[in-house]
């Protein structure tokens, strides 16, 4: 849907389409597809259609959605001029699945962290320890790094304008939903939580725009709601 947001204009104006007979019909076809789920979501409210799939099935499909999507590598550069440029990709994508972890791997884990990892996390990372860059609908994301980049969240840096040190407590705001996302003068209280709290299982590297993926008890994120 995020992506034919985009492009459904540019068909609907002419601008650019198919030009045989068979290639407008799939057009429409998928058209009609789109105006359905579109209106069984505003009229069901949010779907959850894999919710009984298995996490092998899961995995499985994220590593065939990427792969049908992705026809091109970003190309990065430290000119500004080039940023942003794509570059046909040299080799196509064969998987962005890892090796499984091992049992005594995972158990290494949660004693390094000092943490009971959930039952289906622990069932991610045995079938795919970690995955390559999925296809989010716009671009590849990484946001599933591999357990030895899984660490807790470090406590935010001590700003020198609060004065006493010892008065000061390093907590971490959940916020599911970014302050630039909310109406003006939105008042909404979200979750504080220690920084030991918050397992980091992908970090957003600085300057790299990937996004930060967190990792925390369940009824903590049901209160966020």
């Amino acid at each position: 849907l995020a992506r034919h947001r985009f492009v459904w204009p540019v068909l609907v104006k002419g601008i650019l389409g198919p030009k045989t007979e068979d290639g407008k019909k799939e057009v429409q076809a998928e058209f009609e597809r789109l105006k359905s789920v579109v209106k069984r979501r505003m009229k069901n409210g949010v779907e959850f259609p894999f919710l009984d799939d298995g996490m092998r099935d899961l995995v499985k499909m994220l590593d065939q959605n990427t792969r049908r999507h992705v026809r091109f590598a970003e190309y990065t550069s430290s000119d500004e001029e080039e940023e942003g440029r794509w570059l046909p990709s040299l080799s196509p994508i064969s998987s962005i699945r890892h090796p499984g972890a091992s049992k005594e791997s995972i158990e290494e884990l949660e004693l390094r962290l000092d943490v009971e990892l959930p039952s289906d996390y622990k069932e991610f990372l045995s079938i795919s320890d970690g995955m390559d860059g999925i296809w989010n609908g716009h671009y590849r994301q990484s946001l599933l790094a591999p357990s030895s980049k899984i660490h807790h969240k470090a406590p935010p840096k001590l700003d020198p304008d609060i004065g006493d040190s010892a008065s000061y407590l390093p907590l971490v705001v959940l916020s599911l939903i970014p302050g630039m996302e909310l109406p003006e003068n939105f008042g909404v209280i979200w979750p504080i939580l220690k920084p030991e709290a918050c397992l980091v299982i992908a970090e957003d590297k600085e300057g790299g725009g990937e996004g930060s993926l967190w990792l925390v008890r369940a009824y903590v994120v049901r209160k966020a709601r």
